[in-house]
């Protein structure tokens, strides 16, 4: 007797219940003016809804003529929002950008030749080393960590570039090869600290960076590399730096921009695709954002931390080999500021139009059931193009200027 009042009673909540001679659309305004129990139900599709809504067609139809009304009513109820607000809320979120528009204005009005094609290629020029390098940190950030020894391995690639040449003379193919190579070890050493050993990545890499730091000076005693150099043995280098070498940092494209301003693009470009088109990038910042749940998926997480650095410390031989060929000499002090500036285009990268992730490029996706999955990814290139301000520090002879934007701009990031 139980089992069979059991099969009556779940055959009667499982009947369909329609409201008798009307209409989805009346059932719709009865149920919208009814209790605000029942109106907060209408919208819902759990299973006690639908046991009172219908399972048919028109059940569902019921439910969503009745989701429409209520919105409707809502967005009446709210009006327009507040001018003020608005207004507030778009002068922090782009407030970069206005503030990038002040800078400009200022340098042209204290130098009008800052606006002119000669200082736009100057500016771009000198930037294309930091670009480079902000690229690879973040590449490192993507995975969750963070490159501290960018600036160190730049400066180190000057110094090994110009040993090769001079000391070793190697030729500029020779060259290239061995600083890469030298800048994709470093990255692997700095992944097995990170990944094999369990070092943190801020502790590894600022280790490196140091390490670094002091072995460059070793080879020359501490002093620059130049044709005619005697080195500690007492031996003098006659080597020359090569002519083709030479030409990755000085030679001009077409007459009109910089070779170093096309590698920078190229670079940005090929980061762009890898890290936003491809099955490895996704990778990547999966890793970033759950480095458990991407190893539970089936992701090889160690795998793609060492792919990271490697390619970190590797964009950041590219960029000691750019500085090497447009000083055409081992400068020991080279480098001092490419880890800051760096990171600072990475983090500016990172915070602008509230992007919250790691990107080499504006990249805007459409807000749906997940708010956290909206990107605003902000190219690196134009925040440290201005940041260094290196055509209104050379015209307008200030060198306070560099700094002083590079800090405002990082003040008006957006709040994460």
């Amino acid at each position: 007797m139980r089992a069979a009042g059991t099969v009556q009673t779940f055959a009667a909540l499982s009947t369909p219940r329609r409201i008798p001679g009307a209409s989805p659309e009346r059932a719709a305004v009865r149920i919208a003016n009814s209790s605000p129990k029942a109106e907060t139900h209408s919208a819902c599709r759990c299973l006690s809804c639908r046991r009172k809504a219908g399972t048919s067609a028109e059940g569902i139809a019921l439910t969503d003529c009745t989701m429409a009304a209520l919105t409707e009513t809502s967005r009446n109820r709210e009006g327009a929002p507040d001018l003020a607000t608005a207004l507030a809320v778009f002068v922090r979120r782009y407030a970069v950008f206005l503030l990038l528009a002040v800078l400009v204005t200022v340098f042209s009005i204290a130098e009008p030749a800052f606006l002119g094609l000669n200082n736009f290629m100057s500016v771009l020029q000198a930037v294309s080393v930091v670009a480079i390098l902000a690229v690879g940190v973040t590449i490192s950030m993507a995975v969750g960590g963070f490159d501290l020894s960018a600036g160190a391995v730049a400066a180190s690639s000057v110094m090994a570039a110009s040993y090769a040449m001079v000391v070793w003379r190697l030729d500029a193919a020779e060259t290239v090869a061995l600083v890469l190579a030298f800048g994709f070890a470093i990255g692997l050493f700095n992944a097995f600290l990170i990944v094999k050993a369990g070092v943190p990545d801020l502790l590894a890499t600022l280790a490196v960076n140091f390490l670094l730091t002091g072995l460059q000076l070793i080879p020359t005693a501490g002093r620059s590399i130049a044709t005619g150099l005697i080195l500690p043995s007492g031996v003098s280098a006659n080597g020359v730096f090569d002519p083709d070498f030479l030409a990755i940092g000085r030679r001009r494209l077409f007459a009109l921009a910089p070779l170093p301003v096309f590698l920078m693009i190229a670079i940005a470009v090929v980061a762009f695709v890898l890290t936003e088109r491809t099955r490895i990038g996704r990778l990547l910042f999966a890793v970033g954002g759950n480095e458990v749940a991407a190893r539970l998926a089936g992701a090889s997480t160690a795998l793609l931390k060492t792919l990271a650095y490697c390619l970190s410390a590797t964009l950041a031989a590219a960029g000691g080999v750019v500085v090497a060929a447009r000083v055409g000499r081992g400068d020991v002090s080279t480098g001092a500021s490419l880890l800051l500036d760096s990171v600072a285009a990475s983090l500016i990268g990172f915070a602008v139009l509230a992007a919250r992730r790691p990107n080499v490029r504006r990249r805007r996706h459409l807000r749906r059931c997940a708010p956290e999955r909206a990107h605003h990814a902000e190219r690196a290139l134009l925040p440290a193009g201005f940041c260094q301000g290196r055509g209104a520090r050379r015209r307008i002879g200030a060198d306070l200027w560099p700094r002083t934007s590079t800090g405002m701009i990082l003040f008006s990031a957006p709040p994460q």
